[in-house]
This record gives C-alpha cells, sequence and structure tokens, in this order.
C-alpha cells in the first residue's frame, strides 16, 4: 500500500547539509513556522532524529512526527520525550494490521494502539511527554474495525483522532478504497455516511477532537489554505506532498498519473525566495481561488489522464485531480 513500491525515485536520508540549511532558514523567519516530521518515509529510521527534533525546538519551532510505530521501542519513546516533541501521530491502517485476524478484531488490540498506550504510561511515569493523536487509514475491509479500535484507543486514553482515506497506488489497491468513482460526485449518501460517523464519534467521550477528511465537502487545497511547504530528503522545496514525487493515484480503473514538481532547492534558494517567487505565488493565488478543473467528476477527457495541462488551460502542476484537494486524502 506504499507509494514508495511505485515510483522510480531514489531514496535516501535527509543529510546534515540540507537539515543545516533548514535550521538557518527556521532563524531567519519571523514568526516560526512549525516543523512536521513526516510524509512519504519513516521518521523514526533516521539514525539522527531525536536530535534533529532538539535543534528544531532550540530554534524556536513547534514539531510534530507521525510514525507507523513499528521503531517506537520504549527506549526511543524515552528520547522522544526528553527531545521536547509537541506532538506524535501513530498512524493506524486497519487493513494492513497483522496482528489482526478475521473475527478476532474485537478482542486483538493493534500494534499502533499498544505503543501509544506505552507511551501514555511513560508520560505519567516522567511526568512530561508530547501530545497524543491516532491518525487512522480508514478502507473498505477495515471499515468494521474501525470503531472498535477508536474505543480501544479511548480506553487507553486517547482523545485526538485525524482520518484519511486510503490512497490507491494500483489499480487492484483501488477496491479497498472506501470510496468508489461514483463517490467522486459528491453524491448526498456519502456526505451523510461521513456525518453519521462523526456523530458517533462524539457520542463515545468527552473532549475528542477529530481531524481530517470527516465533514469535509468542498475541494480545497490544505497544503496552500495552511501556509504550508514541503522539503523532500534531498532539499528540494515543494508546494505539496502529493508533488513530492512522479507517481500514479487510482479511483476504481482510473489512473491519474501525477509528476512532481520543485520550486526550488534549499542550498540555492531559501524557503523565503522560494515562497515569494513569482510563479509559486501565482500556483498559491490559484490554489486559493479554489480553481480546479473538474477531473475527479469528469474523467471523460485525455487532459484527466495526468497533471501536465487541465481544460482551464492551466499547464503543470494541474491539481484538478487531486485527492486531498478533493478531501479524500489528508496529513496531520
Amino acid at each position: 500500500m506504499c507509494i514508495q513500491r511505485t515510483w522510480n525515485s531514489p531514496g535516501g536520508q535527509m543529510s546534515r547539509t540540507i537539515f543545516a540549511a533548514l535550521l538557518e532558514d527556521l532563524r531567519s523567519l519571523s514568526p516560526t513556522p512549525e516543523i512536521f516530521f513526516g510524509g512519504y518515509g519513516e521518521p523514526l529510521s533516521h539514525p539522527k532524529i531525536i536530535q534533529m527534533i532538539r535543534e528544531v525546538k532550540a530554534a524556536g519551532a513547534r514539531a510534530e512526527l507521525v510514525s507507523n510505530g513499528t521503531l517506537l521501542t520504549p527506549g526511543m519513546a524515552k528520547e522522544l520525550i526528553s527531545s521536547g516533541l509537541d506532538k506524535i501521530w501513530i498512524s493506524l491502517d486497519t487493513s494492513h494490521q497483522d496482528s489482526i485476524q478475521e473475527g478476532q478484531a474485537a478482542q486483538t488490540k493493534p500494534t499502533a494502539i499498544q505503543k501509544m498506550e506505552e507511551l501514555i504510561g511513560l508520560k505519567k511515569m516522567l511526568e512530561a511527554g508530547p501530545e497524543l493523536g491516532l491518525v487512522i487509514v480508514l478502507s473498505r475491509g477495515g471499515l468494521d474495525q474501525t470503531l472498535k479500535h477508536i474505543q480501544q484507543g479511548i480506553q487507553v486514553g486517547l482523545r485526538s483522532f485525524f482520518f484519511t482515506h486510503l490512497e490507491a497506488y494500483s489499480e487492484d489497491l483501488a477496491h479497498q478504497a472506501c470510496y468508489a468513482p461514483e463517490d467522486l460526485r459528491r453524491i448526498a449518501s456519502w456526505q451523510a455516511r461521513q456525518a453519521e460517523l462523526v456523530r458517533e464519534l462524539e457520542g463515545m467521550a468527552e473532549g475528542i477532537t477529530i481531524e481530517g477528511v470527516l465533514g469535509n465537502t468542498n475541494a480545497h487545497c490544505p497544503f496552500a489554505e495552511k501556509g504550508e511547504i514541503v522539503l523532500r530528503w534531498d532539499g528540494e522545496i515543494c508546494p505539496c506532498l502529493p508533488l513530492l514525487y512522479d507517481h500514479a493515484s487510482f479511483v476504481g480503473s482510473w489512473e491519474h498519473k501525477i509528476a512532481s514538481h520543485s520550486q526550488g532547492h534549499i542550498q540555492r534558494s531559501s524557503i523565503r525566495q522560494a515562497w515569494s517567487d513569482a510563479e509559486n505565488m501565482l500556483l498559491r493565488e490559484r490554489l486559493l481561488g479554489k480553481e480546479f478543473s473538474p477531473c475527479l467528476s469528469c474523467r471523460d477527457c485525455w487532459l484527466s489522464d495526468d497533471n501536465q495541462l487541465d481544460c482551464m488551460g492551466y499547464e503543470h502542476p494541474t491539481c484538478g485531480g487531486c485527492l486531498w484537494a478533493e478531501g479524500f486524502i489528508a496529513c496531520p
């Protein structure tokens, strides 16, 4: 289910040189932006992740991180707590939990929730630590499990939940997505299903925070609206996560090819310079104006096959076929 299985791009770890350039930019920006470790990769696999968090905090930035939890050992948890990390999100993909066997979902506690329970225990013992949140990746095969897992999370003390749908990187995986091609037309039954789930969650316990795709019905770019920019491991500055790498995204049998887009390299152009570049400002203005071609609800012409050109006359990167902009995919 990982996007890294579908691309031909080289992988790697962010170097000290690239990270130092980011720190230099951080110290020059006011107000200091928040830093989020995550995207297409596992932050805890980086050998210097604790040091990186500490340096971001020393620069005056808020730091959050998302992890699948597989590397979250008790030792790593203690280091994360001491690093000053503000919030950690653990991602639970209900259709890919090896510990869940058919007919045992009610009794089996997913690894992600086990890790959160251990973190909560450490926080209480050390009387310190980051905020905790659980990311739920919704998929057709795991829908029956979802509410049970949320209840288990509430029982161990979780109150912050973030929802996203599964993004399919192959036609086979597309059949596991909760949404079907007809759902992309924003039919009333789709909105009703989301609203019903939100009401059920809010009734489980007091103080629950629900973020992500639930209840979102209008096309918008979450990256532009939040004022976000994404730094790839090799220093390329990108406007959003979907444009980090060349890849394909599937809805049913419809394949939408996405070509990456860089707004500069951090060793040649600071984040401020990339943000203020005239071409990049025009792209952001278009996204904030919600100027998206109707590729998801149309899919009837060759223009919807990729993000090179759309029917509104915009050239790469076009965003009409973006599941993030349509509110189906999200990231904390």
